[in-house]
């Protein structure tokens, strides 16, 4: 892991930070140049949905972190506001931009299933990118595992001494716990599933020609792809879910039975794209 890339005085430039930003401008020119050539707009309008959904994303993903951690930050509420400490939930960062957006482009006239369409493939890339970050800071990683897919993390990290407390948990003794013991790199895993996603979203782009059906694609694939990926990551008791599912796998569920209903939808009024 490697929490700082360098420093310049009192700037400390995190990579996490730094694949975030590259995710935006990736989507910026990726999924702008579909916005206007699909909606017929303006580049004004293009830039005013792109800060939309960064804002909305940061607001969205702390605030869903905070209603699920309110014991850390009960002391002090201000540290709510300390962003830079870490503390985001990638499902708030999703779900409060397409509420934001979808309010903004009724409000211009536009078609929400075309701007989602959109910028699916982007957030799929955006999260792959994304997770690539959260393997360089540390942070989701997954369960302990003997497998040939498990990974080292440093001595005396978090996702380490997580690990050790786990396989204590689950009968080792002390003296044979490893400084480091292999843990699945649940971030990797989600990089590669999201990848296949931008590549099937992508697909459908060419293979279906109507509204809605690649944003479908993304609500769906993704939330299966989640509901498989948290069988291998690590919650804490905070996020541990209800029922045999942790809170990310219901919202998954929620995000499949959308992502169906939206293609549903679609596909009856099969409106065809230009």
């Amino acid at each position: 892991m490697f929490p700082d890339t360098f420093k310049l005085g009192p700037l400390h430039l995190h990579p996490y930070g730094v694949l975030l930003a590259l995710a935006f401008l990736f989507a910026l020119w990726f999924s702008g140049a579909k916005i206007r050539k699909r909606a017929n707009v303006g580049q004004g309008v293009i830039l005013d949905i792109f800060q939309i959904i960064l804002i909305s994303s940061i607001f969205g993903a702390r605030f869903f972190f905070v209603a699920f951690h309110w014991e850390f930050f009960a002391d002090n509420p201000l540290r709510v506001f300390a962003i830079w400490e870490g503390g985001m939930t990638l499902y708030g960062g999703i779900l409060l931009p397409i509420l934001t957006i979808g309010y903004y482009v009724r409000k211009k006239g536009m078609s929400f299933l075309d701007v989602s369409d959109c910028v699916a493939p982007s957030l799929a890339m955006g999260i792959a990118i994304g997770r690539v970050g959260c393997f360089l800071r540390g942070c989701c990683f997954g369960l302990p595992t003997d497998s040939s897919m498990g990974m080292h993390f440093p001595e005396g990290s978090e996702a380490s001494e997580t690990g050790r407390q786990l396989m204590l948990e689950h009968g080792h003794h002390f003296a044979d716990l490893p400084a480091s013991p292999l843990l699945h790199p649940s971030q990797l895993y989600s990089a590669f599933g999201a990848l296949i996603i931008f590549a099937l979203v992508l697909f459908v782009e060419k293979a279906v020609k109507f509204r809605g059906a690649m944003f479908a694609e993304f609500l769906t694939l993704y939330g299966i792809h989640r509901i498989i990926m948290d069988r291998f990551r690590w919650y804490d008791s905070a996020s541990s879910g209800y029922w045999g599912l942790t809170v990310s796998q219901w919202v998954s569920v929620g995000f499949i039975a959308t992502g169906m209903l939206v293609w549903i939808y679609a596909l009856k009024r099969r409106e065809s794209v230009a």
